[in-house]
């Protein structure tokens, strides 16, 4: 199919065809492509519009990448606009935590959400879970978010009307999709990968990567490798702990707490040293605790 055919408008801006043919290019010839243009160019149209028409030449499926849900919107946009062109299947799909209708009734912290959910269906407590393979519904809203892929906001209402998850509804629609719209978790975190990679089937060797705004992916590589802790999180665990009626782990978290705000507000620096920070646990804990 043409490349004018897999494009979302009537015609091309200056430029945008030649990026289409471009992507295209690269795509059949197994190129690393690295496109720049300025604001308002119309990028993500014409990346789409190349790496369909070789996605369709090859056989192969494309995994459209993005650093943050505003960028993913945009995606979609693009995609919704081409889909009432021609039909394809398409799907984004955020993390569990973006989707969750059960954390609604309980405000749950980002950091504990995996827990809590992994609790929640290992246990047959979230209904909406339940319901995915029980109702026909599901199914007809898998087949609908393929053919018009929604927004996000508009896939979790229809979710919760149906009352099913909107994460599993998101998970299969991707997994049958000839294009997965999808965070860099989902391409570049080791612990994120397998949802993509391994649960839903996706092969890496038969497989177009498209990274929007790829400049962006040195700062959350730096990220993913970083760990930050703050003062306020220790202090929520130890309330989250003590609700649980895990007395153990309250009480090891709140000398955790107490040692580091004392290390902090005793030492004139910017930079506390690793080991002398590590003795202090050891002195006053011992070496078990720690």
């Amino acid at each position: 199919m043409a490349i004018e055919e897999r494009f979302a408008y009537e015609t091309f801006r200056p430029g945008q065809r030649e990026l289409a043919e471009r992507v295209r290019r690269a795509c059949l010839d197994g190129e690393v492509l690295i496109a720049e243009a300025m604001s308002g160019f119309g990028k993500t149209a014409a990346v789409l519009a190349g790496g369909l028409s070789a996605a369709e030449e090859t056989g192969s499926r494309i995994v459209y990448t993005c650093r943050t849900k505003r960028q993913i919107n945009r995606v979609v946009e693009e995609v919704s606009k081409l889909q009432q062109k021609h039909p394809f299947k398409a799907a984004p799909m955020l993390s569990k935590f973006d989707y969750c209708l059960l954390r609604r009734q309980r405000a749950v912290p980002q950091e504990s959400f995996g827990w809590y959910c992994t609790f929640n269906v290992s246990n047959n407590l979230c209904s909406y879970f339940l319901n995915v393979p029980l109702t026909e519904e599901f199914d007809h809203l898998v087949r609908d978010v393929l053919q018009k892929t929604p927004h996000h906001a508009e896939l979790v209402r229809r979710s919760e009307t149906a009352y099913v998850c909107p994460y599993e509804v998101a998970r299969l629609a991707m997994a049958q999709a000839t294009l997965a719209i999808v965070p860099y978790q989902y391409v570049f975190d080791p612990k994120a990968m397998p949802v993509l990679f391994d649960r839903n089937s996706v092969e890496r060797r038969n497989t177009i990567l498209i990274a929007d705004e790829a400049h962006n992916l040195r700062d959350f590589f730096r990220t993913l490798n970083s760990a930050t802790l703050t003062l306020d999180q220790v202090r929520g665990a130890v309330r989250e702990a003590e609700a649980m009626l895990m007395d153990e782990a309250a009480s090891s978290l709140a000398a955790l707490s107490s040692t580091l705000e004392e290390l902090v507000a005793n030492h004139g620096g910017w930079l506390l040293d690793r080991a002398s920070v590590l003795d202090r646990f050891r002195d006053d804990h011992g070496t078990v605790w720690l």
